[in-house]
């Protein structure tokens, strides 16, 4: 083979991928855009949907019997939502670490235990209703989706819905003994 043809088989085999780049380089905030309004995203078996499972979660849960005013004025809601205001998915990992160790604290565990295992201890000390399991599910695959580094779909809307849920019932959770009496 000699160097004209190699070159022109290589060339040959670059220009798809090449123009690719480009193109995407050249249109990368319409991209970005674009991007943003994803509502699913599906990777061989793996199909998420964030917005319309999370609407319709939340409409189920139980978010109507929490004392918004007093959780929205707790400190930890107001660096969660300033975190929101930089990065929609790292407030999303903090309003659930905040759920989760307020969970942690009323089943009085010791150190953090696995998501299904919390849920399930949650339900058993009756601190958890149907409905919330099922948001909580929801709410985890948007946590899974934002560590795993997919904040290109998480938009505004979505991250202040999953962490104005969270931050909720970790309200409720820290204050169900106040509540009860």
């Amino acid at each position: 083979m000699d160097t004209l043809t190699f070159i022109s088989r290589i060339v040959n085999s670059l220009a798809w991928p090449l123009a690719v780049v480009i193109i995407t380089y050249l249109f990368r905030r319409d991209f970005s855009a674009l991007i943003k309004r994803v509502n699913a995203f599906k990777h061989r078996d793996t199909e998420l949907r964030f917005r319309e499972e999370l609407e319709h979660a939340a409409d189920k849960a139980s978010g109507g019997h929490t004392n918004e005013k007093a959780f929205l004025q707790d400190p930890v809601s107001e660096k969660v939502f300033a975190i929101l205001e930089i990065s929609p998915g790292a407030a999303v990992i903090s309003a659930w670490i905040e759920f989760e160790n307020a969970a942690v604290e009323a089943i009085g565990a010791e150190t953090p235990l696995a998501p299904h295992k919390l849920f399930a201890q949650l339900r058993e000390a009756h601190l958890l209703d149907p409905n919330d399991y099922i948001f909580l599910q929801t709410l985890r695959r948007l946590r899974n989706a934002a560590v795993h580094d997919y904040d290109y779909l998480l938009d505004y809307e979505t991250a202040y819905k999953a962490c104005t849920a969270l931050l909720a019932l970790s309200w409720e959770l820290k204050h169900k003994d106040l509540n009860n009496s």
